[in-house]
């Protein structure tokens, strides 16, 4: 039997908040204004793509009025060639700017509060405000509650350190990471512009989504499909939130995304694997953990994002495309991100180190509140378990 004890001596004075917890809170307010500066400029990049296509003329002969032929697209990873029924490229590339800008407002509202409330939070819990109006998600830099917009500047960051990385490891191994030459320079933006949204869905939603739909989904309903698509762990049985699953399914789809890089259509040189295979996991984790907005904001941003400001200086700097990428804006900007980068993922096993802290402090307080109490005494003495003395029988 167990019973709460009655403490034996007086309350202990104030424990010293842990080493993680004040590194933590020291680190989330670098990391919560480099979050604003960066989605501050993801907002400034959909007026400044939207002039490198109708207004530069980077295409030369070929402008918004050219009619696409044709429109790539991914079927469970596999890429095809749709008929683009005469569509011109200004309307299919405003069809596409106005499908981020739905996502991208959406991801800032929520889905439980707004991208600043969330960072103020952060910044007064040491990093820990990203779980949501109910304070859930803690540990980790946040949980499935966290802000869509959060999640995905935060992602993005830890995204463009792994890739530049690998890049450098692998230039210092003598393996290149070159693109496929270019048709036209307009043409290549509006491919960059198409492919977040097109290989989410293709890659994420049809090989990570659907797979934990069919094997842990417990109501087989439209409902239930479209919300488990939309955000998995968040909609899954709690049961089915192992993760195992997920992370099998994660690591295939990042391989095989990595491969279509350098084996499909007009192909990458062979360093682009590692790369695509690094960026792969990451949002295929962002997808599972955080939704598809997450992750549609993350590819969008290392495409479209990155590649108008690069357009924008080409532009100014009368230069080639390619060579605009050495532009000082882009190193510079390449620098913040990195640096953003590395401050998120610090701070993320910061989170994780004082959640694992939290816990085992609540066991150990469990333990020593929580006691057996004695067992009842078998003497004599007039306790419950003793015998009780024998009356005399009458005569």
């Amino acid at each position: 039997m167990l019973a709460l004890a009655a403490p034996d001596e007086p309350d202990a004075p104030a424990r010293r908040e842990p080493a993680a917890a004040r590194a933590s809170r020291l680190l989330a307010v670098p990391h919560s204004a480099m979050v604003s500066v960066i989605f501050g400029m993801m907002a400034l990049s959909f007026p400044v793509g939207a002039y490198v296509v109708f207004e530069t003329g980077a295409g030369g002969d070929i402008g918004p009025g050219y009619p696409l032929e044709s429109l790539g697209l991914f079927v469970a990873g596999i890429g095809l060639e749709a008929p683009s029924g005469g569509v011109l490229l200004g309307d299919a590339f405003a069809a596409l700017w106005c499908a981020y800008a739905v996502v991208f407002a959406v991801a800032a509202a929520g889905p439980c509060r707004g991208l600043y409330a969330e960072l103020s939070a952060a910044m007064g819990h040491g990093g820990n405000g990203g779980g949501g109006a109910s304070g859930r998600g803690r540990g980790g830099g946040g949980g499935p509650h966290e802000n869509y917009a959060h999640a995905a500047v935060r992602w993005f960051a830890i995204l463009v350190l792994a890739t530049a990385a690998a890049t450098t490891l692998q230039s210092h191994a003598g393996i290149p990471t070159e693109p496929p030459p270019a048709e036209n320079d307009l043409l290549r933006f509006f491919e960059v512009a198409k492919a977040p949204l097109a290989e989410e869905i293709g890659f994420r939603v049809a090989l990570v989504g659907v797979p934990l739909y069919l094997a842990c989904a417990g109501e087989a309903s439209l409902r239930s499909l479209a919300r488990v698509l939309w955000h998995p762990f968040r909609h899954l049985p709690r049961a089915a939130r192992t993760g195992r699953a997920a992370a099998a399914l994660v690591a295939g789809t990042a391989v095989f995304f990595g491969a279509a890089h350098v084996a499909s259509g007009e192909p990458w040189s062979a360093g682009k694997f590692a790369q695509a295979a690094a960026a792969g996991a990451i949002l295929g984790w962002v997808y599972y953990r955080h939704g598809l907005a997450p992750a549609v904001l993350v590819h969008w941003a290392a495409n479209y994002f990155v590649f108008s400001y690069a357009y924008m200086a080409a532009e100014a700097s009368s230069m080639d495309v390619a060579a605009a990428f050495g532009h000082p804006l882009m190193q510079t900007l390449e620098g913040v991100f990195v640096v953003a980068g590395a401050v998120a993922a610090a701070l993320a096993i910061l989170n994780a180190a004082a959640a694992r802290g939290r816990a085992a402090r609540w066991k150990q307080r469990q333990r020593r509140r929580w006691r057996p109490l004695p067992s009842p005494s078998r003497s004599g003495d007039g306790g419950d378990g003793g015998q009780q003395p024998q009356q005399p029988q009458q005569p």
